[in-house]
């Protein structure tokens, strides 16, 4: 049926690929729900293209656990170049991701690439895309990829890679609008059902039905004698039953197979291909591109395969899998999927566990869990003892265990990690097995925080010492280590470097690393400066030694460490290269660790809407209760100083996370906290009771954090007492009674609550009106309205409230912000910006910041595009 209101579609693809013709590369993103004609549109348009260039075709599986980098290695079979002999090598993860760009890069030639259905993909391809699309620019090369969007759930891995593309210069989007009743008629007509009116189709009915989905709609037209189906389903079905019925079994084994109609597995499974793919073409349930057989649609393939009975899909699936064995396949994602369906306990046991670690050397860490979650379903449960027939399989068990608790704890599952390990600490003891059973240990204490951590590692040392020198006893001390920090940081210090020399001596890089970034950590907490240059050292060896997740660790703890230390540039910086490559390599636990610090860093700078945004997409994702408690935390501090009703509960939620978790570090924040509110409250006896002891502040980790601390006290009137460590300059300053010297060099760092909070503290009226001006800038209205009694109580005027003008701007602009905004529209830099109103840089970033926060816009363009919509919009 021809291709109705697309025109426009193609001609934008035809501009793409005029620019990629001349060095300008695209990445093309087409996106539709299932049946809006993705497939069709890029068929139309690569027919056209394949005079003018190459055109390679590909596409992500419909498999329940999609195969790592399946696409690319079906492109490779259907190659001669870079990327077939780096496969034939086989290659690693990013050598392969190098030979796929010299594939399609080549001198002198326009490739179109074609990736299909990216929402089945696994995590390295949806890695593989981002890592192409970033490097299209200046590159011959159209990329088109496909993929359903509306069915993406709000954590769906794809959301990330997509909100990495958008932004690129070279990226480009065409969506595909639902079909008009006009072109229904005419489709109607154009299917030999003749005019849609004659034959009782009601164009407009049919929109409704299928809501202009070109598949649902040519569904039913395809079955005019049958009416009009209640679904795409029976429409397909309804073809399906057309077929001769000699040949339906083997079309419902094909469409359990895959996309792909395969005439090679059709006759290892003792079936004639010929008359079964007739049948298929005939019918419309498959489609011929001229390379191979596939499904008409992926729905098509769906429908056929869910309708299958229970028996006679396992009887399908035991065929399909003696198939492939029989052809020699060696995808063992898809042969551990067939087994699975087909109840095959041995080969799901053969196969799940080479594909989650094949999985696992390719960062694609959520595919390697399901895998190992898959082979764990088919490994008998029960108690083991030395020597027995059962000793096998609960080892067995025992080392699945272990292999996915240590991908849980990358994806951020720690507590479902705890409870493998727990199983597996004891079944490696009941075999005797006390290099396992110590390994074990280490990985329950890199699952856990704070003391509990502390233990277990302790005990994985002392069970793997008197084994001798191995790489187990050599992780075992860098857990030490690490769990010791919130203990005794000499032992840190000691632990770390009995690792680090292991690491050298075994020729273990990534232990190197691990230990070189917890000395780092304890170097920080005493103030030393020479932390920078040892977590760089740390990065840098995770990085050259393909260590992606110490890698992920490091990127973390210098976020973190770096924003303790009001060193907001330099952990933006590390933040933003941190983040792509822990979603690049799917590390969850340190990508949700970076963005649980950035929230903090970002509350630190004022910019509180944009880490209230990041907070709530944390705890919409779930994670580690470290990372989710760093999300309460900001929320609440964000409530409690602009007076918002929700800040009880979410202490409430932080204390909770933290008892929960035996959290002492957030455990002292929530009490700083609440200390806060009640100050804000205006009962400061409240407030000193809220105050955690001097006993808890060795859990704050840094200067600065005890510092703050320090100043607290003073500030509710607290009886002053000694820290251990360090105090951060900035805060002495107000300690030894200068503190409008704090304010300033909190000014300095960017940290425009906490500075204003400083000017209160002088006592001095001017000082904390000043005070309430930037409070209420910053939207803290309830500690504004804190200083305002303050004032009042002492006999002097208070800055009004919040300003009619504020209230009366349509956007709810201060006057400052609304100055800042007229100057925005007209091009000016922020620089420029600050040379007119006379104020610094730093502050009209925060104007800027907080005005786009208002407007719900991410950028100046958006600001000013804004406000055009407004000005020219109609009256209401």
């Amino acid at each position: 049926m021809a291709l109705l209101e697309r025109d426009a579609a193609l001609r934008s693809l035809g501009d793409y690929a005029t620019d990629a013709h001349s060095g300008l590369g695209r990445l093309v993103l087409v996106p539709g729900e299932a049946g809006a004609g993705k497939t069709a549109l890029v068929d139309a348009f690569a027919g056209a293209f394949d005079p003018h260039g190459r055109v390679l075709r590909t596409a992500c599986d419909g498999l329940f656990t999609p195969r790592a980098l399946g696409p690319l290695f079906d492109l490779a079979a259907a190659t001669k170049g870079p990327l077939a002999e780096a496969v034939s090598a086989g290659a690693g993860r990013d050598a392969l991701f190098a030979a796929m760009l010299a594939e399609v890069d080549r001198p002198g030639e326009t490739t179109m690439l074609i990736v299909e259905d990216l929402h089945w993909a696994d995590a390295s391809t949806l890695d593989l895309v981002r890592f192409l699309g970033r490097r299209l620019r200046e590159r011959r090369v159209l990329m088109l990829v496909t993929y359903r969007d509306d069915a993406l759930g709000l954590h769906d891995p794809l959301r990330v890679v997509l909100g990495d593309l958008a932004p690129l210069q070279g990226t480009r989007r065409i969506d595909l609008p639902a079909l008009s009743e006009d072109a229904i008629a005419r489709l109607a007509a154009g299917s030999g059902v003749g005019s849609a009116r004659e034959e009782g189709i009601d164009a407009g009915a049919l929109r409704r039905l299928t809501g202009g989905n070109p598949f649902y709609v040519t569904e039913v037209l395809g079955n005019p004698g049958a009416g009009i189906p209640s679904s795409a389903r029976d429409a397909v079905l309804a073809r399906l039953a057309a077929v001769p019925e000699g040949t339906q079994g083997a079309i419902e084994l094909c469409a359990l197979a895959g996309s792909t109609v395969e005439p090679a597995l059709l006759r290892a499974a003792g079936i004639d291909p010929d008359p079964v793919i007739d049948a298929m073409l005939a019918s419309g349930i498959a489609v011929s591109t001229g390379r191979e057989v596939r499904f008409r649609h992926e729905l098509t393939r769906l429908a056929i395969a869910e309708a299958t009975t229970a028996h006679r899909r396992s009887v399908a699936h035991t065929r399909i899998l003696a198939a492939l064995r029989a052809t020699g396949c060696a995808d063992d994602a898809r042969l551990a999927h067939h087994a699975d369906e087909a109840d095959d306990s041995a080969a799901v046991r053969e196969f799940a566990p080479r594909a989650a670690r094949r999985a696992r050397a390719l960062s694609a860490h959520r595919e390697a869990a399901t895998q190992f979650e898959r082979a764990l379903r088919f490994v008998p449960a029960g108690a083991s003892t030395t020597g027995s027939a059962d000793a096998a399989l609960a080892a067995e068990r025992a080392e699945l265990h272990d292999e996915l608790a240590e991908e849980l704890v990358i994806l951020d599952r720690w507590n479902e990690a705890q409870e493998l390990l727990a199983e597996s600490i004891a079944e490696w003891e009941r075999l005797g097995d006390r290099l396992r059973q110590g390994d074990a240990l280490r990985r329950l204490s890199r699952s856990q925080t704070g003391d509990a951590a502390h233990g277990p590692a302790r005990a994985a040392v002392d069970v793997l010492e008197p084994l001798g020198e191995t790489p187990e006893l050599a992780w075992a001390w860098d857990a030490l280590a690490a769990t010791a920090m919130a203990v005794d940081e000499d032992e840190a210090l000691a632990a770390s470097s009995v690792a680090y020399d292991l690491g050298v001596r075994l020729g273990l890089p990534e232990v190197q690393s691990s230990a070189l970034n917890t000395r780092a950590c304890v170097l920080s907490m005493d103030g030393r400066t020479e932390w920078l240059e040892t977590m760089r050292t740390a990065l840098q060896l995770a990085i050259d030694s393909g260590a992606h997740v110490r890698a992920g660790r490091a990127y973390a703890n210098l976020v973190g460490i770096l924003g303790g230390l009001y060193e907001y540039p330099q952990a933006e910086r590390w933040y933003a290269e941190g983040i792509a490559y822990c979603d690049q390599h799917d590390i969850g636990t340190y990508a949700t660790c970076l963005r649980g610090y950035q929230v903090c860093n970002l509350a630190h700078e004022g910019r509180w809407d944009e880490s209230l945004d990041l907070a709530r997409r944390i705890l919409r994702t779930g994670g580690s209760d470290f990372n989710l408690a760093t999300a309460y935390h900001s929320l609440a501090a964000i409530a409690i100083r602009r007076g918002d009703p929700d800040a009880a509960r979410l202490l409430d939620d932080l204390d909770d996370i933290a008892a929960h978790a035996g959290m002492d570090y957030w455990a002292v924040h929530g009490a700083l906290r609440r200390a806060e509110a009640a100050w804000i409250a205006g009962d400061d006896a409240a407030a000193r009771a809220a105050l955690p002891a001097a006993a808890a502040v060795p859990a704050l980790s840094d200067p600065w954090e005890r510092g703050q601390y320090l100043v607290w006290v003073r500030r509710v009137g607290g009886m002053p007492h000694p820290v251990d460590g360090a105090v951060a300059d900035a805060f002495r300053f107000t300690l030894d009674g200068d503190a409008a010297a704090t304010a300033r060099a909190l000014d300095d760092r960017g940290a425009p609550y906490d500075a204003a909070l400083a000017l209160v503290d002088t006592g001095d009226a001017d000082a904390m009106r000043d005070a309430v001006v930037r409070l209420e800038r910053l939207g803290a209205n309830a500690a504004a309205d804190r200083v305002r009694r303050d004032l009042r109580a002492g006999g002097h005027a208070a800055p009004r409230g919040r300003r009619e003008s504020t209230v009366a701007h349509p956007d709810g602009l201060t006057e400052r912000e609304a100055d800042v905004f007229a100057l925005l529209q007209e091009g000016r830099t922020n620089a420029e910006i600050a040379a007119d109103l006379f104020i610094s840089t730093r502050t009209v970033d925060h104007h800027v910041s907080a005005i786009l926060a208002k407007l719900g816009v991410g950028n100046r363009a958006a600001a000013a595009a804004h406000s055009r919509e407004r000005v020219t919009a109609p009256p209401a």
